[in-house]
């Protein structure tokens, strides 16, 4: 049986692979990573600006995996690695096939060879986490995985800030243009909608 911490070097260099050429430096088992506690992530995932730094938690017990992802969240990097807040952590579960495995290389191999993994991803904070899916795991290969993180890492709670933020603009925007002396702007808009104008 290997460790833990062997097996998260091996999915880190799997990953890696997966994402070269991205601008993705991903690291295994960094000590003194966060600015805020010591706590180690398994594996930490930081892109270029403006694509935000997330986490990947991998454990062998499936019990673990949401306490272990909710501990990280909230974290904030040292300026060294960003400085940025961990808005995503992506909770991995490991199963017999893997941590039974001979070795490193056994369990790499068996990795590249569609070794089924079982993954959720937490956004937001630790006290208001999203979880996706709600309940349950995806179930998928290491590549599928690398599929999954790509839009699971976007973190719910920006996005909708950021969504806020849009709609507050469009109102304000819309009543400019909508409140041109001597414009038919939203008479033509209520015609084409077939709604009545104020």
């Amino acid at each position: 049986m290997i460790r833990e911490d062997q097996l998260n070097g091996r999915i880190a260099t799997i990953i890696r692979e997966c994402t070269q050429g991205t601008g993705w430096d991903v690291a295994e088992e960094n000590d003194g990573v966060f600015s805020t506690s010591s706590k180690r992530p398994d594996i930490r995932i930081t892109r270029p600006s403006p694509q935000p730094p997330f986490v990947i938690e991998n454990e062998y017990s499936i019990t673990k995996v949401e306490d272990d992802c909710l501990n990280k969240l909230g974290e904030i990097l040292k300026p060294e690695y960003g400085g940025q807040t961990i808005h995503t952590v992506i909770g991995v579960y490991s199963g017999p096939e893997l941590h039974d495995s001979d070795n490193g290389d056994v369990a790499e191999e068996r990795l590249r060879c569609g070794a089924e993994l079982k993954y959720v991803a937490y956004t937001g904070t630790s006290q208001n986490a999203i979880r996706f899916p709600n309940t349950g795991f995806v179930t998928g290969s290491i590549r599928n995985l690398v599929e999954f993180v790509r839009p699971a890492s976007e973190p719910a709670d920006l996005i909708q800030q950021a969504a806020d933020t849009l709609a507050a603009g469009a109102e304000v925007a819309s009543k400019v243009l909508l409140d041109v002396p001597g414009s038919d702007l939203g008479v033509a808009i209520s015609e084409k909608l077939r709604q009545p104008w104020p």
